[in-house]
């Protein structure tokens, strides 16, 4: 909800103000957008840095490396899901 709606609805007279979405509601939102493969992808790679200390992948480079990564597994999903509905 945006800020501006959140002051025209406590402007109006007798509105009621709405309450914020629960935490569960933001991360099943959240979780509605972002591919369950990246993010298997991701914990796997978060999981083996230990294993590899000392070598050029660190953590930063994991996180920026599936920031790219996630988008265009989105639109291959997408892509994919078009081929078998036949519209693409």
């Amino acid at each position: 909800m945006s800020i501006n709606t959140l002051a025209r609805l406590a402007a109006e007279p007798g509105a009621a103000m709405p309450q914020p979405p629960s935490k569960e509601d933001v991360l099943a939102g959240l979780t509605k957008y972002i591919p369950t493969e990246s993010i298997t992808l991701y914990v796997a790679a978060v999981s083996s840095l230990p294993a590899l200390k000392g070598t050029v992948i660190t953590a930063s480079n994991t996180y920026w490396f599936f920031v790219c990564l996630t988008p265009i597994l989105l639109l291959l999903l997408f892509l994919g899901h078009l081929a078998n509905a036949g519209k693409y």
